[in-house]
């Protein structure tokens, strides 16, 4: 009997567990496993992390809470910057505008004084 063969033999004799069995007997890992598919990396050094860590059994479930509820701030922070990036533009684009009517309003009043200028100058010689 070879090595593939007796695997065979072997595999066949178990079937692969049910995934609603699994989900009954372990809804915690489940539901975390849904949450983040991979373990976060951790950035603190060994020993540190030895001393900061209860040894209580819901660290875990308080560590990947806290990472949650970081991940939500984190992306709630970036959309508001995005979208003051996006108003602060916009406010650009209305200024820019103004700016452009102003100077071409003030061009015309100046073209304006001119005018009386010349006929003020034009009344005084007579």
């Amino acid at each position: 009997m070879s090595s593939s063969d007796a695997y065979n033999s072997i595999s066949s004799d178990y079937s692969s567990p049910n995934v609603e069995d699994v989900v009954d007997f372990f809804p915690d890992l489940v539901n975390d496993h849904e949450k983040s598919p991979t373990p976060p990396k951790s950035r603190i050094s060994s020993k540190r992390q030895s001393s900061s860590v209860s040894s209580d059994s819901s660290a875990p479930y308080d560590y990947r809470t806290m990472r949650d509820k970081n991940n939500i701030a984190s992306r709630i922070s970036r959309q508001k910057r995005q979208q003051k990036i996006k108003e602060n533009k916009e406010e650009k684009g209305r200024l820019e505008n103004k700016n452009v009517e102003l100077k071409a309003k003030i061009a015309a009043l100046e073209a304006q004084v001119e005018d009386y200028k010349r006929m003020v100058m034009m009344f005084a010689k007579k």
